[in-house]
């Protein structure tokens, strides 16, 4: 299957000099039908999501896992939610880490800090190890869950060492600087709204190391659990699964019949965020003046964190 893209956002502004007179936003979404899985089987599109979502894939997987087995009546054991969550949580984590090394550092004009994000997506690959040592946690129904303590240790050493080498405080005092610049012009309240959420992303990220190694820490305690059957045929069934990332829930839903998979939607939080009637135009409506529109904007963009790729142009007259 040819790779798909997973889509971008435009944000034309019409403005003379530092005067704004309006802003159009354009998000183009083709993976909201992912029509290239129509017929395939469940567990090729499974296979085929972390590819597609190179920054959020365990989390995709995830979800599309969730809706396949509600569409086809399946009912884990429950200690592989418990696991999923763990796994859920890492690579959210990891597209934090992503967020504040790498799109802080351009948004900043700093070199980036590659280092913490690699050793935060290896460590995701490193966990789902730990929990299922055969690599198949994306099983429909639920792989081998056999938690191995020692690398679960080894999991929360790792995670120890990355939260001693992030430095978010800093990233965050680097990002002010540059942001205070780019917000020039416009109303005192622009200002504090930009800071008020990157302020929020660094107390997020902090959170979430705090909570991933508790929860690593229980994940020792869950029970073995053996391979479930897998899933040979369904006549017909509708699934809906939901998993928390960092920029909200995400959530699949797809319908099986005997055939594979007949149709596939997802909805990811900069598809709500970004629709022509969500916050971020709701807002912009209100931006009328800055000293550069088109780095205003940009910043604005960037405090609602989208994962796809954005270009600012300015509209012609």
């Amino acid at each position: 299957m040819a790779r798909l893209s997973a889509g971008h956002l435009t944000a034309r502004v019409r403005c003379s000099g530092r005067d704004i007179a309006s802003i159009d936003l354009i998000l183009d979404r083709p993976l909201r039908v992912l029509s290239g899985f129509h017929g395939k089987p469940p567990a090729d599109c499974l296979r085929l999501l972390p590819l597609l979502f190179p920054l959020c894939g365990t989390a995709h997987v995830l979800a599309a896992l969730q809706a396949t087995e509600a569409a086809a009546s399946m009912v884990p054991a429950s200690a592989h939610a418990a696991a999923r969550n763990t796994l859920a949580l890492a690579d959210m984590l990891a597209a934090q880490i992503w967020r504040s090394c790498i799109d802080w550092a351009h948004l900043a004009r700093t070199p980036a800090v590659p280092g913490p994000v690699a050793q935060a997506r290896r460590l995701v690959e490193r966990i789902a190890l730990a929990l299922y040592p055969e690599g198949d946690w994306q099983r429909i129904g639920g792989g081998r869950l056999a938690p191995d303590g020692a690398a679960l240790a080894a999991a929360r050493a790792e995670l120890k060492q990355l939260r001693a080498i992030l430095d978010l405080t800093g990233a965050l005092v680097t990002l002010r600087t540059e942001m205070v610049r780019a917000m020039a012009g416009t109303e005192p309240e622009w200002t504090a709204f930009v800071d008020g959420c990157f302020a929020d992303m660094v107390d997020a990220t902090t959170a979430n190391l705090e909570v991933l190694d508790a929860q690593l820490q229980a994940m020792v305690e869950l029970p073995a659990t053996p391979v479930t059957s897998a899933l040979l045929a369904v006549e017909a069934g509708h699934g809906k699964g939901i998993v928390p990332t960092a920029r909200g829930e995400l959530c699949y839903e797809l319908d099986l019949d005997a055939a594979g998979v007949r149709t596939c939607c997802v909805s990811a939080p900069t598809d709500r965020v970004f629709a022509a009637d969500g916050p971020v135009v709701t807002l912009l409506q209100r931006l009328r003046q800055a000293e550069d529109p088109l780095l205003a904007m940009r910043w604005i963009v960037a405090a609602y964190d989208p994962c796809i790729e954005v270009k600012i142009e300015q509209a012609a007259d």
